[in-house]
């Protein structure tokens, strides 16, 4: 049997085309949210919003860290054909049962829930049953066999097709807030594509379908345990805020102004955190290996990359969040968004946008040095305490200081732990994250970072026009002088990528 498993492509390559990816999907989604958004309205959006989380718990839960674990795993034995198959069905096996397992709790859930815990308990009910459509396909996805082997190509151009269909589809036929139980049913499109392309391509990568046998479940049962509980913990403290929020306004109208709030913050921490799918495979080889040079490089170029995006993206944020919010809400004529809910919505961009940098950073550490040197139980304890800092402090700033407006009281308490999280992660991984993190090249990149601040605050003041043309130009603008600024500076990244193609274009 022939494999290609061998191909390991240039890790500056790799980050590049999943930042081709993400940023391609992240304006896709800038097409068709603000459609949906104004179609739906706040309390459509927050309903939609409260089901999408009930079943994201159980999207973990069905998971249970298993992906990343394969990915781990299976990057290790990658040059081995046999070895790297038998592998690959002994985590899809895995999967298949947790999934299964999950999907019938959550049935059992869904039906026990008390008539009044929502305004609409029985629309709210149907948006779970359609979206648990999305897990129970996704165990089918194979998305870790193609991270582990590093296909990432492949899973940019899959990807970019995908959301592309699907934002079509959403701006041809969601109009209004009757079209909620569609909007649900498209939002899963791209899981379905997922899975049909990748069972198709699988052979392809030289991965044997033919039962192996000796798969040695046993081995696998400690680590996914640890794994299961640290990705239950971690879908906690992610999701905790919008259940608590809902909770505390049963209309939903302010889950609908916290999705929208920190809609330009997740867009950003997706586009960082994607990187994931490149540096766990490529330092878990690295770490495997001894090599410890390159693993300490490793985790300083994921770090610079991390704060080379999220820095001018957090000053970006809090300086246009009016522009953002009105962008995505104000120009529906139905005035199904009130002047109270895009407040809210304002300030929860404001206020949580801090999350690029501290959310970012966590998981640059988790995935480049913790994961990959099998230390995923300091992130574990980690997350706990933020897990218990949000609770705490969402209830507590929620329904107390904030009780007339919950939404500010959860973003801030958000924000606050997840500033702690971040704290203790930096001392916990020190050995390797205090030269990647506390640098000359970061202090370019923060003093820069300023500097597109300023630029910003003043483009807004004198640049006219629709919020999404002023957003472009000032996004454009800023681009331009702070890579300028970067280059002339000499900072790492920058330097470096010009360097390359003075080099290419001196070959060619």
């Amino acid at each position: 049997m022939k494999s290609n498993l061998n191909t390991s492509p240039n890790i500056r390559s790799s980050v590049v085309i999943n930042l081709i990816r993400t940023v391609t999907i992240t304006v896709l989604s800038f097409v068709s949210f603000p459609f949906a958004a104004r179609a739906l309205g706040d309390i459509g959006m927050g309903q939609y919003t409260l089901a999408n989380t009930f079943v994201y718990y159980f999207l973990i839960i069905a998971k249970l860290g298993i992906p990343n674990l394969a990915i781990r795993e299976c990057a290790k034995v990658r040059d081995d054909p046999v070895a790297f198959s038998r592998k690959v069905q002994t985590f899809f096996i895995l999967q298949l049962i947790t999934t299964l397992i999950s999907f019938v709790f959550l049935v059992a859930i869904a039906f026990s829930l008390p008539s009044n815990w929502t305004a609409e308990p029985e629309l709210i009910r149907r948006l779970i049953f359609i979206l648990s459509i999305n897990f129970l396909l996704g165990a089918l996805s194979f998305e870790w066999v193609y991270i582990s082997l590093e296909k990432h190509l492949y899973i940019a151009v899959r990807s970019i097709f995908a959301l592309t269909i699907g934002s079509i589809l959403i701006i041809s036929f969601v109009h209004n807030s009757r079209q909620l139980i569609l909007y649900a049913a498209l939002a899963f499109l791209n899981t379905i594509f997922t899975v049909v392309f990748n069972f198709a391509f699988l052979k392809k990568t030289g991965i044997s379908l033919k039962p192996l046998g000796n798969y040695n479940f046993r081995q696998y049962f400690k680590p996914i345990l640890a794994m299961g509980i640290l990705t239950i913990v971690l879908t906690f403290y992610n999701q905790t805020d919008t259940i608590i929020l809902g909770i505390l306004d049963p209309s939903t109208a302010s889950v609908g102004s916290y999705a929208i709030g920190v809609k330009g913050s997740e867009i950003v921490i997706t586009i960082i955190t994607s990187l994931s799918a490149v540096f766990i495979p490529r330092a878990t080889r690295l770490y495997q290996n001894e090599n410890k040079y390159f693993f300490k490089n490793l985790a300083r170029y994921a770090t610079n990359i991390a704060l080379f995006i999220a820095i001018p993206a957090y000053v970006a944020l809090v300086i246009l969040a009016p522009d953002i919010i009105a962008f995505l809400v104000n120009s529906n004529l139905s005035g199904t968004w009130t002047d109270s809910s895009i407040a809210n919505a304002t300030l929860s961009v404001i206020i949580i946008s801090s999350l690029v940098i501290t959310y970012s950073l966590a998981d640059i550490i988790f995935s480049s040095i913790l994961l990959p040197m099998g230390k995923e139980k300091i992130y574990l304890w980690t997350i706990v305490i933020g897990l218990v800092l949000n609770v705490f402090g969402c209830i507590l700033l929620g329904k107390t200081i904030f009780e007339s407006r919950p939404v500010i009281g959860v973003a801030i308490a958000t924000a606050l732990s997840d500033v702690i999280v971040l704290i203790v992660l930096i001392i916990g991984a020190w050995k390797y994250i205090k030269s990647a993190l506390f640098n000359l090249n970061s202090l370019k990149i923060a003093i820069a970072g300023i500097m597109i601040g300023a630029l910003t605050y003043y483009l807004q003041t004198i640049i006219n026009g629709t919020p999404f043309v002023k957003i472009l130009i000032i996004i454009l603008i800023d681009g331009v002088v702070y890579t300028s600024l970067l280059a002339v500076s000499k900072e790492r990244l920058v330097t470096s990528f010009l360097t390359k193609k003075k080099e290419a274009e001196h070959e060619s």
